[in-house]
């Protein structure tokens, strides 16, 4: 490490060869933290994959075990329905039974804390919900150490998260409590979860700033064309209550009502067989097995227009990675959406497609003839070139770099 240089500790549980739409928000964090100014160590999680020490990023990566004896699972790409399915059942029984999952590892990151602390000061403690465990061990190791700066990230809600369950909120509440008078800093996904923590019980925090998700490939974008056969792409899984009925109800009415008159198809790429594809439909619909990332990338590249779903959903400020994932080819995006919600927002904002309401099949099927008459006529959107570029994660985390530096230069 170099001495001149100021030492921050990211704390994750969250983090390659570990899979998970969280790992990408923590990599991003540890990949454009400005290394010329920072020294960054990360304490995460060891599973069967991982090794216990690695440079990473240009980071020092140091996983510690977990002991116990009912751990939690582990979840895979290759896993097949039933299994990932069982894998979700198990572990939140484990989750609601077990009083304290990360007990072991919460131990393991606190000694490691306290032995780099020895070996080159700590200047700034990030740490990551959820799980709270890395909240818990920050604020053990840094109650002692008043001079450290101590960011904590929220990728949600936390006690103000209407999906969990009354317990939850009680333990969260009682967490938030005790952390909010220690913590110098708040960052989370959207403005509206920044509005939810001034207004509870983490208000009490001076800074509590947005860091938005983002992109994070740099290909570059072939010419822009058209299918011969229009395409409308979906990438990804669909879970819980997101479902593409509504959107499949839009496509029937338009088939029966002869506006969809040339050859149309839809694909769901890596897209469990887990939906109820109408019958007069699935000669048009096609089912990809799951792919790489940057193949997923390459078939939003080659849609006519990309598919993106949230339910409703009492919750605000979702953006959800698919979408910036989406913005980042170029290709019109048909949202069906909560139109109030920031996923709207952004894509109007962006003139980067079209948003129709989740509860109105009648808007639906507008904005996916929108998305058609532009295949028709081999029109392309003009779209917020420069915007769109901002939500690249490098740009992003410029944001949490600028923060570090007020922090750090705070008296």
């Amino acid at each position: 490490m170099n001495s001149e240089k100021k030492h921050i500790v990211l704390i994750t549980t969250w983090f390659p060869p570990i899979q998970g739409v969280a790992v990408n928000r923590m990599t991003a964090f540890a990949n454009y933290i400005d290394k010329s100014k920072f020294d960054v160590t990360v304490l995460t999680l060891l599973d069967t994959k991982g090794v216990p020490e690695e440079v990473m990023m240009g980071c020092t990566v140091k996983r510690f075990p977990n002991n116990r004896l009912i751990k939690l699972p582990e979840f895979k790409t290759s896993d097949k329905k039933f299994r990932h399915y069982f894998k979700v059942v198990w572990k939140l029984f484990l989750l609601k039974t077990q009083k304290d999952i990360y007990k072991s590892w919460r131990k393991n990151v606190l000694s490691a804390l306290n032995n780099l602390h020895l070996v080159k000061k700590i200047d700034v403690v990030i740490s990551s919900f959820s799980p709270e465990a890395a909240h818990v061990v920050a604020y053990d190791f840094c109650k002692n150490n008043p001079s450290i700066k101590w960011i904590t990230d929220m990728r949600d809600e936390m006690s103000q998260n209407p999906s969990i369950s009354e317990s939850e909120k009680k333990k969260y509440i009682l967490i938030e409590n005790c952390i909010s008078k220690r913590i110098d800093a708040l960052t989370t996904v959207s403005q509206p979860l920044v509005e939810i923590f001034r207004n509870t019980t983490m208000g009490s925090v001076k800074i509590i700033e947005e860091i938005r998700n983002g992109y994070d490939h740099d290909l570059l974008l072939p010419e822009y064309k058209y299918n011969l056969v229009f395409t409308i792409t979906y990438c990804g899984i669909f879970y819980g209550a997101n479902k593409p009925d509504i959107f499949f109800s839009a496509i029937s009415d338009l088939v029966n009502e002869g506006k969809l008159a040339k050859e149309w198809q839809i694909l769901f790429v890596g897209t469990s067989h887990n939906i109820r594809v109408p019958e007069k439909l699935k000669d048009n619909v096609k089912f990809i097995d799951r792919v790489s990332q940057e193949k997923s990338i390459e078939y939003m590249i080659n849609s006519d227009v990309n598919l993106f779903l949230l339910p409703k959903s009492p919750r605000k400020g979702v953006y959800t990675g698919k979408l910036f994932d989406y913005l980042s080819v170029r290709k019109p995006i048909l949202a069906i959406v909560n139109k109030e919600d920031v996923a709207a927002q952004l894509i109007i904002d962006l003139n980067a497609g079209f948003v129709a309401s989740n509860e109105d099949v009648h808007d639906v099927k507008r904005m996916i003839l929108k998305g058609y008459d532009l295949w028709c006529n081999n029109e392309k959107m003009q779209m917020d070139e420069n915007g769109i570029t901002q939500l690249h994660r490098k740009f992003q985390i410029q944001r949490l770099n600028l923060l570090i530096d007020k922090l750090l230069n705070a008296h």
